[in-house]
């Protein structure tokens, strides 16, 4: 025990010292009650800097019932784990029967404190969470340490903010230690935790290695709600968890989300930031993320607010935002018939049943089919013309059974007369999420999705240049001779169990256009566990191409040949896209996420701009 002792000697700290800090423990010097009792700010003479510094000293409660040996042995446990995201110990003391630790003071005070500030934005409120999350990652053992800690009792008020509200997780006195290759079933005898913030499954079977995860769950709704997981008044207790998760199930978090944060969140970042706190609460511990998990959500959520605070930077801010491209309230959905169709449409009207109708030109919307690709949503490509066609009925069962929240998100006063003309509203399409998104249906009445190039591109590697003409105002220019597409989105923006293509909005320089036989770029899918890659053209050949499949005939290595996956259309606005990936939606799916690089091995694709992605059923 002697060699132990002098191990921490360094960091023995004389009981005098510690009451001339704190005027003999003056009630005046408390700042809070930690696990163990008490905490005091005081002034003590740093070993390490020379001069007087403020500590947070915690003094533990006598009756606590801690032996030396097992408070020494916590001593040399925190000396252990250092991580920013962790209160550092600075020292302790146990002379006579006082058993004390002092930690770096905190001069923001708990997070607590600052839920209901209006001064505390999103971004801070994100930063203090992804740091927090990396704290608590760092104690279970996610980064590789030696054993893992359960905290145990997770909560705003323990998660410090320093004077550059950067967050420390705090009060290790309810955590217990456990050896790495422990069975995740441990048993612990006695129950730890505050009220409101405990796993309810805690009460019966104290399993805790996913307890903190619940807590931590908790703790976010609490920072986006701006209060207090749990509500005393009129002399009554009330949990609000079960309030904010029906509110999250029945997609009403407008009711629940702190008011000064509303006008300040993007919408993906707020999707992202919901469904990870939604998932740490699962009643099935099987089911909650682990923390390095929750970490990687966090700083997803933190990545599209800080796209999202760009675009409304370049966009002018507000009146940008909140209007759209074009006047949609005056919208109304109008035919332009050819003389054929009036023809035809008079066959029709004497007998619905004779004829189908192939294709229908609608005022502003082309259908050439194969040449125009962007606007073909509007009508199915064959409708049967009989009476029940013009019936609010009929056209109810074409919008999806979500529209009604599509509508709310496009911050616009849109009006219409019938369903009719709510279903050509949708099909046209209108800017969603603050001009973040762009939304639209299909011809067979699929949800289509646009997102602008500053969510899908690496900022930093691309030159950013106003076009007020295309419809997020703006389009990037690549100054590398490669790129990346990163993409990530709540699922409900596309219909379930549908196979989508992601297509690529851009445009070639001039010189990329004038190559006779432009050359091939590999895409390769980063998110498929063989990392899968094939070829596209940026440029339609000016020679007929050779599909894979001949080719397999004629080389001697078939495999080594990459599979030509899309050549590129004009859309109608002018632009070109390619199709760069597939996949399925599933109805078990949360967020849809799409890592891409694209890169040509015979040309540089420095000077391509790029619009945005798109997503559209195959």
């Amino acid at each position: 025990m002697e060699s132990f002792t002098d191990k921490l000697a360094h960091l023995k700290i004389p009981l005098n010292d510690i009451k001339s800090a704190t005027n003999n423990f003056d009630d005046t010097k408390v700042i809070g009650h930690g696990g163990f009792g008490r905490v005091y700010r005081g002034e003590i003479l740093s070993h390490f800097k020379g001069c007087s510094s403020s500590v947070a000293i915690k003094r533990v409660n006598r009756n606590y019932g801690v032996s030396k040996t097992d408070f020494l042995k916590m001593i040399e446990m925190l000396t252990r784990y250092k991580h920013e995201g962790l209160i550092s110990l600075l020292g302790f003391c146990d002379e006579g029967d006082e058993k004390i630790l002092v930690y770096e003071y905190a001069s923001n005070g708990s997070l607590d404190r600052s839920l209901s500030s209006p001064d505390l934005t999103w971004v801070q409120r994100l930063k203090i969470c992804i740091a927090a999350a990396r704290g608590l990652s760092y104690l279970h053992g996610d980064m590789g340490t030696k054993e893992r800690i359960i905290h145990r009792d997770v909560k705003s008020s323990n998660i410090l903010l320093d004077e550059n509200c950067n967050a420390k997780i705090a009060d290790f006195g309810l955590s217990k230690l456990r050896p790495a290759n422990q069975p995740q079933m441990e048993l612990f005898p006695s129950f730890a935790g505050t009220l409101g913030y405990s796993d309810p499954l805690y009460y019966y079977d104290t399993h805790i290695l996913s307890t903190d995860v619940y807590s931590f769950g908790v703790l976010l709704f609490e920072v986006i709600c701006g209060k207090l997981s749990f509500d005393h008044s009129n002399g009554k207790s009330q949990i609000l968890v079960p309030t904010w998760k029906e509110s999250f199930r029945r997609n009403k978090l407008q009711d629940i989300i702190f008011d000064e944060l509303k006008q300040q969140m993007g919408q993906t970042s707020l999707e992202i930031f919901m469904t990870i706190a939604y998932e740490c609460l699962h009643t099935s511990r099987e089911e909650r993320p682990t923390m390095s998990h929750v970490v990687k959500e966090l700083e997803s959520a933190l990545e599209c607010q800080e796209r999202y605070e760009g675009m409304k930077l370049t966009k002018g801010h507000k009146q940008m935002l909140m209007i759209t491209e074009e006047d949609l309230s005056d919208y109304r959905f109008q035919n332009e018939l050819t003389k054929d169709y009036k023809e035809m449409h008079m066959i029709t009207a004497e007998n619905p049943l004779k004829t189908e109708l192939e294709t229908r030109l609608l005022k502003g919307i082309l259908l050439n089919r194969g040449k125009t690709v962007e606007h073909e949503v509007l009508i199915d490509d064959s409708v049967d013309l009989l009476p029940v066609l013009d019936t609010e009925t009929y056209w109810e069962l074409k919008l999806p059974s979500d529209y009604e929240d599509i509508i709310k998100r496009s911050k616009d006063s849109l009006q219409w007369e019938t369903k009719k003309d709510l279903y050509a509203i949708l099909c046209k399409g209108f800017p969603i999420s603050y001009g973040e998104e762009w939304f639209f249906l299909a011809n067979d009445g699929k949800k289509c999705l646009m997102l602008p190039a500053r969510a899908v591109l690496e900022e930093d590697r691309w030159e950013w240049k106003p076009k007020p003409e295309t419809r997020f105002e703006e389009v990037a220019g690549c100054i590398f001779d490669t790129f990346a597409i990163i993409s990530k989105f709540n699922s409900k923006m596309l219909s379930p169990q549908t196979t989508y293509a992601a297509y690529l909005a851009y445009n070639l320089p001039d010189d990329y256009k004038s190559v006779d036989q432009p050359p091939h770029v590999q895409v390769v899918d980063k998110d498929s566990d063989s990392k899968e890659a094939y070829n596209i053209f940026l440029c339609t050949p000016q020679t007929p191409h050779i599909n894979w499949n001949e080719k397999e005939e004629k080389t001697t290595n078939p495999s080594s040949r990459r599979k030509i996956k899309g050549l590129p259309k004009r859309r109608s606005d002018g632009w070109m896209e390619v199709q760069v990936h597939e996949f399925q939606t599933r109805a078990t799916t949360r967020m849809i996420s799409t890592r891409l690089k694209l890169s040509s091995y015979d040309m540089s694709l420095k000077g391509v701009i790029v619009q945005g992605l798109e997503f559209r059923p195959v």
